[in-house]
């Protein structure tokens, strides 16, 4: 399917998914709750995306791959209702400087900062839960004036 643009999986039992690497044309990937998948690497390829949603990937620790994804303008990591999806570090987001909506429900890391946020300039909507540290979502605010009150 090389005219694929949006691709969007409720719920899966997938392992892996390298299968995606050669959607090129691929703009708009959701990956729902995949509680067997152990690995988000293959989306490094797809640079062409603009909205990326990951939830619940409970063996994923690292969003290193995220990172180069730099067209993104919005993106969801958030775990489930009833568990946290828990990462190393926010800091491969340092690098999306496109993006306009950042939601991290549900999501926690292992560093417990939001710092690697304060890189980005452009937010326009930024939902985070009430655990995250509050000056550092202030400051988070600050350099976004732009952001919803």
């Amino acid at each position: 399917m090389p005219n694929l643009q949006d691709f969007w999986i409720k719920w899966s039992a997938v392992t892996n998914i390298t299968g995606i690497q050669g959607l090129t044309n691929l703009r708009y990937f959701h990956l729902g709750s995949s509680t067997a998948l152990r690995s988000i690497h293959p989306l490094a390829e797809l640079t062409q995306l603009k909205w990326l949603g990951l939830e619940n990937l409970k063996l994923v620790s690292t969003i290193d791959p995220i990172g180069s994804l730099t067209q993104l303008e919005g993106l969801t990591l958030q775990g489930s209702m009833w568990n946290n999806w828990k990462i190393r570090t926010l800091a491969p987001l340092s690098s999306l400087h496109n993006l306009r909506y950042l939601a991290l429900a549900g999501l926690r890391s292992h560093d417990r900062t939001l710092a690697p946020l304060f890189a980005l300039r452009n937010l326009e909507t930024f939902i985070v839960a009430k655990w995250w540290d509050n000056e550092e979502v202030e400051e988070i605010r600050r350099r976004n004036p732009q952001l919803a009150a």
